[in-house]
């Protein structure tokens, strides 16, 4: 039998076997006690007040006997009712799945699809983790087929969110999504509650954009234009990408064999570390790359060798305007 999610105590508990363990030995005790009493007490005839008393004294001790066969027995009967109301939860869940799964296979229904989305997000955000990763699954499958090659969709936010309700209790679609595009408009939005994402083409915007980005390990990106973010990292997930105006905190070994790829990208107190046999090679001024003088980065080739960051990026003075860009803030 699968196990349960549902919460449990610190203190221990006893399983449905035990507590029948415990009611068939205590009703067996009880009745051992009551015949033993029997003979003690009668097995000389009955003896009028001295019998009487010495029954009023054991009566107590059976009087409890029953409380605990009736005790255990509650209790098991209890675990066996608890066991039997899962068991129809988990049949009503499963049926949510498969109704929510027919649902969204509507795909020319609207109200089917939203409904579909709806149903699954329950599950997701319901008490059983296996089915609510296969909603998720449901969901990720549905943005895979529609949304693969441009996310604007009548559908991208709610089941965005769906998936986001699961990331937030830590669940993650056992899929991996695959967005592509030709088109430098495309502007990719981010997607979470997947266990990994794969961007071809196409933009992510910052700032002024609507994507908001994570800098998320299980993002991959190729061929992909980066405009307007915020203190990011780079490295191998990023494979023949472009950056604009934005804000670098590490470039770690990458496959880059170009250096064009950076254009007024800001490097200051940014963690540099690159493998290369011709420093010369680094050409970063090329596309008016600069750090903030006070904040120069850490130039590491090949692991060993520390180089001048001023010999490869522009450097923008306290208060000087117009190095790179007027919109530049000081």
């Amino acid at each position: 039998m699968e196990k349960s999610d549902r919460p449990v105590g610190d203190e221990p508990s006893l399983t449905e076997t035990q507590w029948r363990i415990l009611s068939v030995t205590s009703a067996i005790f009880t009745v051992i006690g009551v015949i033993v009493a029997f003979a003690w007490i009668f097995h000389d005839g009955f003896d009028g007040e001295s019998d009487l008393r010495l029954a009023q004294t054991l009566s107590p001790f059976g009087v409890a006997l029953f409380a605990a066969v009736t005790f255990c027995t509650a209790s098991w009967r209890g675990l066996i009712n608890a066991r039997q109301l899962d068991i129809t939860e988990r049949e009503g869940r499963a049926k949510l799945l498969q109704e929510g799964a027919k649902l969204l296979a509507e795909r020319e229904k609207d109200s089917h699809v939203s409904a579909g989305i709806a149903t699954l997000e329950i599950l997701i955000a319901g008490p059983d983790s296996r089915l609510g990763v296969q909603a998720m699954n449901l969901i990720a499958d549905f943005v895979q087929s529609e949304m693969a090659h441009n996310p604007v969709h009548k559908f991208q936010e709610p089941s965005f969110a769906a998936l986001a309700t699961g990331a937030k209790i830590g669940r993650v679609a056992e899929r991996t999504i695959r967005f592509s595009s030709d088109a430098d408009d495309i502007e990719w939005i981010a997607i979470r509650g997947v266990s990994k994402v794969l961007f071809e083409g196409g933009r992510v915007e910052g700032m002024w954009g609507t994507g908001d980005f994570p800098d998320d390990q299980s993002y991959r990106y190729k061929n992909t234009t980066f405009l307007f973010l915020e203190d990011w990292e780079i490295d191998g997930r990023f494979d023949r990408c472009k950056f604009r105006h934005c804000s670098i905190r590490a470039w770690k070994e990458t496959h880059y064999d170009q250096f064009d790829n950076f254009e007024r990208c800001d490097f200051s107190n940014a963690s540099i570390s690159l493998r290369m046999s011709e420093p010369k090679k680094l050409d970063l001024k090329k596309g008016s790359n600069y750090f903030r003088e006070k904040r120069p980065p850490t130039f590491v080739l090949n692991k060993t060798k520390v180089l001048d960051p001023k010999e490869y990026l522009m450097v923008q003075k306290p208060g000087q305007l117009n190095v790179v860009d007027e919109w530049i803030p000081f």
